[in-house]
């Protein structure tokens, strides 16, 4: 269960337009070459630790976002380089979320995020 985890739900300041985001998904998935597809398996199926990600939780928004911004991926990598187990960018972005395996990490990391200037909230599960 998830009964002691938490979430910390990050909101920067980037703001992605839904129809933007809607056309650059059809343009990123129209027919790829070989070695696009290769690029986009190996990146979406990577943890930082090399390790497979967890394949129920993802968001095919997140190749074309991350692309046009970088910041919400790197904001994505520092959730799991910070302990999250899962880190996945909500619907069409920019809000991120990271589930944490204690409320007490998770706190401790939206408080870590807010003194960067990044609006950031927690909750146990």
């Amino acid at each position: 269960g998830v009964a002691g985890a938490g979430l910390v739900l990050l909101c920067p300041g980037e703001r992605v337009s839904t129809p933007w985001a809607y056309a650059a998904w059809d343009e990123w998935n129209r027919p790829l070459t070989e070695v696009r597809n290769g690029a986009i398996n190996h990146a979406s199926q990577k943890s930082l630790d090399g390790a497979s990600s967890i394949h129920w939780l993802e968001n095919s928004f997140e190749p074309p976002v991350f692309e046009a911004f970088p910041r919400l991926r790197r904001l994505r990598e520092q959730l799991l380089r910070q302990g999250a187990f899962a880190a996945v960018m909500s619907g069409s972005g920019s809000s991120l979320f990271g589930l944490f395996r204690d409320a007490g990490t998770a706190f401790r990391v939206a408080e870590g995020f807010r003194e960067k200037d990044v609006a950031a909230y927690s909750h146990a599960l």
